[in-house]
């Protein structure tokens, strides 16, 4: 049995621009919160962390916004560039963004998300 041919399937739809301020702020938060996980798992934070959790682990298990105001500046500028192009694509995981918000705000440099 077919499925119809204007239905795309397996496609994940962005959602919808927000309808009032309130929900935009909200909307904001999540999606700044979600892009520091995204730098923290696309930095080697584990690196100059002085928790031994994470260096154990080999990876950043603590608060996404301190370990990045904390060990953004130890990095060259090389590997925060590279941090920041694959921040855009996902994370290693590559995950897509939730909201139409998040897809535009990864784009944006990241002295907005980490400093």
């Amino acid at each position: 049995m077919q499925s119809p041919p204007n239905r795309a399937r397996g496609r994940r739809r962005v959602l919808k621009e927000p309808r009032n301020e309130v929900e935009e702020v909200r909307q904001r938060e999540r999606a700044f919160v979600t892009i520091k996980k995204l730098y923290c798992q696309a930095l080697p934070l584990w690196r100059v962390c002085g928790r031994g959790f994470c260096r154990r682990n080999k990876r950043c298990c603590g608060e996404a916004e301190a370990c990045l105001k904390r060990g953004w500046k130890l990095f060259p500028a090389a590997v925060q560039e590279r941090a920041c192009n694959e921040v855009g694509r996902g994370g290693p995981r590559r995950v897509p963004p939730q909201t139409a918000l998040e897809k535009r705000l990864r784009r944006y440099p990241p002295s907005n998300f980490v400093l």
